[in-house]
């Protein structure tokens, strides 16, 4: 997944060894173990010794943890959401930590949820796409008023993915949450004035937390 969040924002490709950002050396297998490698190295590169970045063993932690409530809480559910479940957690942590790094959230990602909610909920596609369109509609009225400065084009199309896989009152929920946890992320920050009104803050992680949160409740619990 961090191979997926930096290499398809710079063009590199999926194939190949993985290398230090710094040196470009190859890295070996055992500098490659989630968690465990950069704890062990002291999350400094084997060869040139520089810092490597938090980013890497944050989302092996949180991609562990989630698959953990994910087998919790739905290994008894059918077989189509448990594994459902699981490309959506996977999904869902490359574009909230895309957005946060590189300030976009990738189509491609879009596009597979939005398959995802087709295939797992095709049985109602048709109730769950006027909820996709209602929570469009949402966004893209902040999104047009605001001239896109309250709101990216990127998080009014990943809500239009997310309302086909949660039903509508949980796709209410969802942006409740996210709004929520925008707010208190934000105010703070420009009450002390490290940010401003026009400053850009990536709207898509708070939009993936509300969603998750949204969706085990909805699927699973």
């Amino acid at each position: 997944m961090n191979v997926v969040i930096d290499r398809a924002q710079s063009n590199r490709g999926l194939g190949g060894r993985s290398a230090c950002d710094f040196c470009h050396k190859i890295l070996l297998w055992f500098d490659l173990i989630p968690v465990f490698s950069y704890v062990f190295l002291g999350g400094k590169c084997r060869f040139c010794n520089k810092r490597l970045s938090l980013q890497y063993p944050l989302v092996e932690v949180l991609t562990g943890l989630l698959y953990v409530l994910v087998f919790l809480a739905f290994s008894q559910a059918q077989v189509i959401y448990f594994i459902s479940m699981l490309f959506i957690v996977t999904i869902s942590i490359v574009i909230a930590v895309t957005d946060i790094k590189y300030q976009i959230i990738p189509d491609w990602a879009v596009i597979s949820l939005f398959l995802i909610g087709m295939v797992s909920n095709a049985d109602k596609i048709f109730y769950y796409f006027a909820g996709s369109l209602i929570g469009v509609f949402f966004l893209w009225i902040i999104y047009h008023l605001s001239n896109g400065k309250a709101m990216g084009f990127g998080d009014v199309k990943l809500i239009a993915a997310q309302g086909m896989i949660l039903s509508l009152p949980f796709l209410f929920i969802s942006l409740y949450i996210s709004f929520l946890l925008g707010g208190i992320y934000s105010v703070p920050l420009l009450l002390m004035r490290k940010k401003r009104m026009t400053s850009q803050i990536p709207f898509g992680p708070f939009l993936v937390v509300g969603f998750l949160i949204s969706a085990f409740i909805n699927y699973g619990w």
